[in-house]
């Protein structure tokens, strides 16, 4: 196949581009051209592309996805960050080299991306929207970077941080409309999923899908922060199930409070103006194994 390869050579990870020319060249696909993530990125060249790669973390994929949305070019993943949350849930593997060995096999299936609208103007996301914990967590990881320690501790640390965030985390009222339905309540954590896994690896809710057609949004109020910090802890110790969080589904979601949210790992201010999410379902084509579960009934 001739691939168009977007490299990152910041993601935790990271091979050089040229090994991973040479790695694909092993596999028999030609790489077409080579760009870094860090360059000017201009309109991607896709004619006579089969695939673009992106090589790097969750950011450098949504970077990609972003570029590739509503196009027949499909993408494939090799995952060199650190949580690699849209390669764990679509099953993608994790080995680089297993990544790409999958090409010859995967399937193409087209999943959902959410887009983002506010005072920032219109963004892409893959994993998740959301304010309280996961924000707080991403603040506090971005001021203690840890140069040169390796994915694992990254991770770790990064989920012991949520942990210890949470009973500083005081709950904000949020007013929520999901398909016109209106949430309201004090919340230590809201999250509006796309993908199963977000940050470091948590799961907040065994039915969120990038292939169901809807979001899943989920809410902890402070009746609900026992049990959330239970799966933390018992999450920072290995494994753990989802908590059971009060759950809603809905393809347009309208949030007007509160003043800061995230989206996938960027914290944004929102100026006090009201957020809108909308559902873009289907709208990127992505290598996944013939394994991967592709849809969900509820």
């Amino acid at each position: 196949m001739r691939i168009g390869l977007i490299h990152n050579n910041d993601a935790g990870d990271a091979v050089a581009g040229e090994a991973l020319t040479t790695l694909m060249a092993r596999h028999g696909h030609e790489v077409a051209w080579l760009r870094h993530l860090t360059d000017a990125f201009p309109p991607l060249a896709l004619d006579g592309l089969d695939a673009v790669a992106a090589a790097g973390g969750d950011g450098t994929v949504r970077a990609v996805a972003a570029r590739l949305a509503a196009h027949d070019v499909p993408l494939a993943i090799l995952p060199m960050g650190t949580a690699n949350n849209t390669a764990i849930t679509l099953g993608v593997p994790l080995d680089v080299d297993a990544a790409v060995d999958l090409w010859a096999t995967a399937g193409v299936r087209a999943l959902d991306l959410g887009v983002a609208t506010g005072p920032w103007g219109e963004r892409w996301f893959l994993e998740s929207v959301g304010g309280g914990l996961v924000t707080h967590g991403i603040v506090v990881m971005d001021r203690a970077k840890m140069p040169g320690a390796d994915t694992a501790t990254q991770l770790a640390r990064a989920l012991t941080t949520h942990a210890d965030v949470l009973p500083l985390v005081e709950a904000e009222p949020w007013q929520i409309a999901c398909d016109g339905q209106t949430i309201s309540g004090d919340f230590v954590l809201v999250e509006v999923l796309n993908m199963a896994a977000i940050g470091p690896n948590l799961q907040f809710s065994e039915a969120a899908s990038p292939w169901d057609g809807a979001f899943t949004i989920v809410a902890a109020g402070l009746d609900d922060r026992a049990r959330l910090d239970e799966y933390l802890r018992r999450r920072v110790r290995g494994d753990a199930p989802p908590p059971s969080l009060p759950t809603w589904h809905a393809n347009t979601v309208t949030i007007t409070t509160p003043a800061r949210l995230h989206a996938d790992d960027t914290v944004l201010e929102t100026d006090g103006q009201t957020v809108q999410l909308r559902l873009v379902p289907a709208a990127l084509r992505v290598f996944v194994p013939v394994t991967t579960p592709h849809l969900r009934d509820r």
